[in-house]
């Protein structure tokens, strides 16, 4: 009698772990959303769109080899993974103090979603190491489907003239500006 009642303490002591794990995850998740909302709010309207002034990135999956090398210690991608795809970079002054912050598209057989896409990070440079930009939700990039031609053209992002707290808006999928709020985008 004894031995099945610590049993059923074990089980319920595993059941409330699983429950308290559920609820973290759904907390984080729900934060995800709340941030991805408060982008949506930035949306545009197609007539918007038309009369702002964008200078849309050039990505290189040549270029750049000191930004790529951050960016692969920092994602933890190795050389062997690069058989298996490319890692689409551009640099950009946003808050002109000098230092080109980097974007990175990662077109990568392991680290892309059919239903998602492949993952989209900002990051500054400090002190020789890289730091991601994007809310800590997307610790691996925002997933979206960015169509880069050979010439490194694409049309989904592209840097606003207007700023927010010094730094420069993010125009995102041709409806979406990403503002800084102080810490991220």
């Amino acid at each position: 009698m004894i031995r099945k009642g610590v049993q059923n303490f074990k089980i319920h002591k595993i059941i409330s772990i699983i429950t308290l794990l559920l609820l973290i995850w759904i907390l984080m998740d729900s934060y995800c959303i709340a941030k991805d909302l408060s982008i949506k709010v930035n949306n545009i309207s197609n007539k918007q769109n038309k009369s702002l002034n964008i200078e849309l990135l050039i990505f290189s999956s040549t270029k750049y080899s000191l930004e790529r090398n951050l960016i692969m210690k920092y994602e933890k991608i190795s050389t062997k993974d690069l058989n298996n795809g490319l890692i689409y970079i551009a640099l950009k002054d946003l808050n002109d103090d000098g230092v080109k912050e980097i974007f990175s598209y990662i077109e990568i057989f392991n680290y892309c979603g059919q239903q998602t896409g492949c993952p989209f990070n900002i990051y500054k440079i400090e002190n020789g190491k890289i730091k991601s930009l994007l809310p800590q939700c997307f610790t691996n990039g925002f997933p979206i489907f960015i169509d880069i031609n050979d010439s490194g053209k694409q049309s989904l992002v592209g840097i606003l003239s207007s700023k927010t707290d010094g730094w420069r808006d993010i125009f995102i999928d041709s409806k979406t500006i990403w503002k800084w709020n102080g810490k991220s985008y």
